[in-house]
């Protein structure tokens, strides 16, 4: 029996014992076994680094849509046809964020490299009961970075104690996060070609010293992670949070908090992240890879992928439940309308960069709120300049 190495990353016993059961289903129909692996957040991007460079390891993989580029310019996946894509897809249409997340253009020339699996975005959880006893119609509260801000006031002067969680320690949440009022403003991180550096000038700039204002509506607790963020939220210890679909199935979350749960879009233009499917360079069982690809894609499968291993890119996969839901419909509307980070060398430089200093902006803005819009012109200028040193060097 011929036999697959299919790596993903680590979504919990739940989700690994389900990709098991999905993969005996697919021994049973393809006569292929497939190996899985499973590898942790930790380690996630230096195993991925493994493979591509010793061209030793799975398959197919789980692969960050932020990281398809990277990989690509290490020569290590299989580019896909458009035929092959059509057969894997059945013709169904991906959200088009998603899968600008797998192509690169050169001219009208343009390359596949993925195969969109699941989206993830983020959103605005707030309480509607608290909205409420501070007079804010919940219609057009976060509609825009002004009213964003206004509402996170009015709860403040009502009594909230915390009236926004933010992850301020390190977090590509946060990075994702700020996007939206970056391109909300008109604004973006780095230019067209991906030669230039620009979220330190302009209506990037403008975008970025909004987002920090925001730090006026911190609670006693200002410095979070991902993790407690989330927790400050969904425990009932703050009125509005910042983060990914993973919250509104908390299990732990107080009935009082559920039944008060509201959602809303970005102000802006929401970042859409989520996983690809990849094919290494270096398998040697390209088409059963390819057949594995297309049942992991399928409707079939779609019950064991979403949503423990992220959101539908299709939109067919939002017809059943849990997402047939007003809650849910949200999700799905930015995942839409929202958009990806570019796929260039010169982006994941930018990423890392933004993503290392935000905690210390965060921490010179907490101590001295008064001095916000200072700070971070100062600190974007300053890593603006060592970028393009590094650029032109």
């Amino acid at each position: 029996m011929n036999e697959l190495t299919f790596s993903v990353f680590d979504h919990g016993i739940g989700s690994t014992n389900m990709m098991k059961g999905l993969l005996q289903d697919f021994e049973q129909q393809e006569g292929i076994r497939v190996r899985l692996e499973v590898i942790t957040w930790d380690v996630a991007w230096p195993r991925l680094v493994e493979f591509a460079l010793y061209q030793n390891g799975p398959d197919v993989s789980e692969v960050g849509n932020t990281w398809i580029m990277d990989l690509v310019h290490m020569n290590a996946l299989s580019m896909l046809t458009n035929e092959e894509i059509a057969n894997i897809s059945g013709g169904a249409r991906f959200f088009e964020p998603s899968w600008k997340s797998c192509v690169t253009s050169d001219g009208e020339k343009q390359s596949i490299w993925a195969v969109p699996w699941t989206g993830d975005v983020r959103v605005v959880y707030y309480r509607r009961d608290l909205l409420k006893n501070a007079g804010i119609e919940e219609a057009g509260a976060f509609a825009n970075p002004a009213a964003f801000e206004q509402t996170l006031k009015r709860l403040k002067e009502s009594g909230v104690i915390t009236p926004l969680a933010m992850q301020t320690r390190f977090s590509r949440i946060s990075l994702q996060n700020m996007a939206a009022w970056i391109w909300g403003m008109g604004g973006d991180f780095i230019s067209d070609d991906a030669r230039r550096v620009l979220f330190h000038q302009g209506a990037a700039l403008a975008g970025i010293k909004s987002y920090f204002q925001l730090g006026h509506y911190f609670g006693p607790q200002p410095l979070l992670d991902d993790g407690q963020t989330d927790e400050m939220f969904w425990s009932g210890n703050a009125a509005v949070a910042l983060t990914g679909y993973w919250v509104i199935r908390q299990p732990r979350m107080p009935e009082h908090v559920r039944a008060n749960l509201g959602v809303a879009q970005l102000p802006g233009v929401s970042f859409v992240g989520g996983h690809n499917l990849v094919v290494w360079k270096h398998s040697r069982r390209r088409q059963d890879a390819l057949r594995l690809v297309k049942f992991l894609s399928s409707q079939a499968a779609e019950p064991g992928v979403y949503p423990d291993f992220g959101l539908p890119i299709r939109e067919n996969g939002w017809s059943l439940p849990p997402f047939n839901t007003p809650q849910f419909g949200i999700f799905r509307d930015s995942l839409n309308s929202g958009r990806c980070f570019q796929n260039s060398p010169l982006w994941a430089l930018v990423e890392k960069r933004l993503a290392e200093q935000m905690p210390e902006m965060w921490m010179q803005v907490i101590k001295k709120p008064e001095q916000t819009d200072s700070i971070v012109e100062t600190q974007l200028v300053n890593m603006a300049r060592r970028l393009e040193i590094a650029i032109s060097g």
